[in-house]
């Protein structure tokens, strides 16, 4: 009886701390909105770049799920994979076809998630939560 108790206590606590990682602030379905470049980048240059990335970047959406499952939509291609947000909400790890990609989580409320690149700070992805 005692380690048919200690296994369901174990289960518990291994089960509260893994759920921290998956966080639900996260999950549903987010579709790409703008970019968003740093003030000192407002050069033409700048704008015809941030034009040309806003369109590759059109019509693509994350779902992300309950239990780390992923699905982006991006061209009308569906890919899936898995997601994981660090305790802080600071950092989105995310893998899909066998590669992964960090985030830094600059913005995360209900209705808005703003990622950049750690190689490139200074450039926003925001997307909308879908309601």
């Amino acid at each position: 009886m005692k380690n048919v108790f200690f296994c369901l206590f174990t289960a518990a606590v291994l089960l509260a701390f893994s759920s921290c990682k998956h966080s639900p602030v996260i999950v549903g379905q987010w579709n790409f909105q703008r970019i968003i470049f740093g003030k000192e980048s407002s050069d033409t240059m700048s704008n015809v770049i941030q034009q040309q990335m806003e369109l590759a970047m059109k019509g693509t959406r994350f779902d992300f799920r309950e239990g780390a499952a992923v699905v982006r939509t991006a061209r009308g291609k569906e890919e899936t994979g898995t997601w994981m947000l660090d305790e802080e909400h600071k950092r989105l790890t995310t893998k899909i076809n066998d590669k992964t990609k960090e985030f830094d989580v600059v913005e995360l409320s209900d209705s808005l998630l703003d990622l950049s690149s750690p190689m490139a700070k200074k450039i926003i992805v925001r997307f909308r939560r879908e309601k």
